[in-house]
């Protein structure tokens, strides 16, 4: 007989749910403010939790590994941007060649299998509220940052480029911008993802987007749209889908399904809700 554990699921739910937040907020941000799909995400979370791997085994030191880690993501984010924008190379395709290319970058930082951060281990408990606290504050940064008058021009810059290049606006510096931006958060994720299993490698990026864009779904449906700004609805559906799908993951994985099969049901999950809300709002793609 299968049996339940509903508390532990929700606590296990929820702290992977803020693991892997910054990871759907940087999807949210490129996909809803910056009108483009960013597939490099899936590398660049991994690139995070690599280079933060590396750097924090030589150095001891979290205050280098972490900024270290979201600079090396925020350069492949704006890789992607300049692929686009200078090369005119089609968006997908343009994450396509930068998760591509990151693969090896991956294997050569590493220089092995993995790197172990067992040394560094902390307890669930400091982990639980470290993640929330500067998940909070990732919250604030974000929301200012597109709330400030250069965020508005990168916003201004993707919904509307031809308008934004008549006010002398440079839309593809503006565009490189909010990737490394959007990126160095899905760093952040990476960081918090090594920390937690107590090792970085190059496999933890395998399924990450389709995790962020289920999250994302499942969040754009609980959060109503009405009534507030479209940046505090992206940032809100971004934190309650991410916790709310890996709660969802967590009661799988207690009723005995394969973690390799989640994967599958994170994608069937994700045509579903898009089949949803095509169907209620003609013209919308998430």
């Amino acid at each position: 007989m299968i049996t339940v554990d509903i508390f532990n699921a929700i606590e296990s739910g929820f702290t992977q749910g803020i693991i892997f937040y910054p990871l759907v907020l940087s999807l949210a941000l490129s996909y809803r403010l910056l009108k483009f799909p960013d597939i490099s995400i899936e590398g660049t979370f991994a690139l995070g939790g690599a280079a933060f791997g590396v750097i924090l085994s030589n150095t001891n030191s979290y205050f280098v590994a972490i900024p270290a880690a979201m600079l090396f993501s925020a350069i492949a984010g704006s890789i992607t941007a300049l692929l686009h924008h200078y090369l005119r190379i089609n968006k997908f395709l343009a994450g396509i060649i930068v998760v591509t290319a990151l693969y090896s970058v991956i294997v050569r930082m590493i220089g092995g299998s993995n790197i172990s951060l067992l040394k560094f281990n902390l307890s669930t408990y400091y982990l639980q509220i470290t993640y929330a606290i500067a998940s909070i504050i990732i919250s604030i940064v974000a929301y200012f940052f597109y709330r400030s008058k250069y965020g508005i021009k990168i916003r201004g810059a993707s919904i509307n480029p031809e308008l934004s290049k008549i006010l002398g606006h440079k839309t593809g510096l503006l565009l490189v911008i909010g990737l490394a931006f959007n990126n160095a958060l899905a760093a952040i994720s990476g960081v918090y993802f090594s920390l937690d299993a107590g090792f970085s490698d190059l496999k933890i990026g395998q399924g990450a987007l389709i995790v962020a864009l289920a999250a994302l779904a499942i969040g754009e449906r609980l959060i109503p749209k009405n009534k507030i700004s479209i940046l505090f609805y992206i940032i809100l559906s971004a934190g309650a889908g991410s916790i709310f799908y890996q709660i969802l993951w967590a009661f799988a994985l207690q009723l005995n399904i394969r973690a390799s099969d989640l994967k599958i049901l994170s994608a069937f999950i994700v045509v579903i809700l898009f089949v949803i809300k095509r169907r209620n709002e003609t013209g919308d793609e998430l």
